[in-house]
């Protein structure tokens, strides 16, 4: 949830695009993606996660988005409303 400012409708999306805007690695954001449809699954459902799901990518690219958030936090107006949005370059409008 890193990388979205509020929980609307269309989350694992955004949280794959602005995974793939941070890291330029459609695999990473995948990984981020899967992870999250996974835990969603577990506590929505009580699904078990698939034996495929690799957490270990999922949290390379959270780092490696957390490092580039906390980088970029400087440049975001104090009453800013979407901040990841503006950090992430995320031109895409979400349904809200």
């Amino acid at each position: 949830m890193l990388l979205t400012s509020h929980y609307a409708a269309g989350v694992t999306e955004r949280l794959r695009r602005r995974t793939q805007l941070l890291t330029g690695d459609h695999l990473a954001a995948d990984s981020v993606a899967d992870v999250y449809d996974a835990r969603s699954a577990l506590v929505h459902a009580g699904a078990s996660p698939p034996d495929s799901l690799s957490i270990i990518d999922a949290q390379r690219a959270f780092l490696i988005c957390f490092e580039k958030v906390a980088a970029e936090l400087h440049t975001v107006r104090a009453n800013e409303v979407d901040a990841l949005r503006v950090i992430t370059h995320d031109g895409a409008v979400d349904p809200t």
